[in-house]
C-alpha cells in the first residue's frame, strides 16, 4: 500500500486552505485545494486520485507545490489570466508569494488596483 503523502497542516493552514476551497470560483482550483485537504487527512495519492478524477502523479505534484509555496502555489496561473485585471492579479500574487501577505489582504490589494485601473480607463 502506498504511503500517505505526509502533509501536516496547522490549524491556521488548514483554515486557510479550507477558506480557499470554499471561496474559489474555479472548479479546477477547487479540486486542487481538495487534494491538499485530503492529503492532510492522511490519504495517499492513489486514494485521492479517483475522488478528484485526476492521476496520482497530478495529486503528488499539487501537494508538492503546496509544500513549496503554500496555498498561493495551488492557485497559480488559472485565476491570473482569467482575471479581468491580470496585471493587478499578478501584483497581488507577488505580494503573497514574496511578502507572505495573507490571501484576504492580497485580495483587498487586488481590488484596489483593479478599481484604480478601471478609473484610469474611464478617465481617458
Amino acid at each position: 500500500m502506498p504511503a500517505a503523502l505526509r502533509l501536516h497542516l496547522t490549524d491556521d493552514a488548514r483554515a486557510e486552505v479550507a477558506q480557499c476551497f470554499e471561496t474559489t470560483r474555479d472548479a479546477e482550483t477547487r479540486l486542487r485545494y481538495q487534494m491538499v485537504l485530503l492529503a492532510a487527512d492522511g490519504r495517499t495519492a492513489p486514494q485521492i486520485a479517483p475522488v478528484v478524477r485526476r492521476s496520482a502523479a497530478t495529486v503528488e505534484r499539487v501537494v508538492h507545490r503546496y509544500r513549496e509555496e503554500g496555498a498561493a502555489g495551488v492557485d497559480m496561473g488559472r485565476n491570473i489570466f482569467q482575471s479581468e485585471a491580470p496585471v493587478a492579479m499578478i501584483q497581488a500574487v507577488r505580494k503573497v508569494v514574496h511578502e507572505r501577505l495573507k490571501p484576504q489582504h492580497a485580495y483587498d490589494f487586488f481590488q484596489t488596483l483593479r478599481r484604480e485601473a478601471k478609473a484610469e480607463v474611464f478617465a481617458k
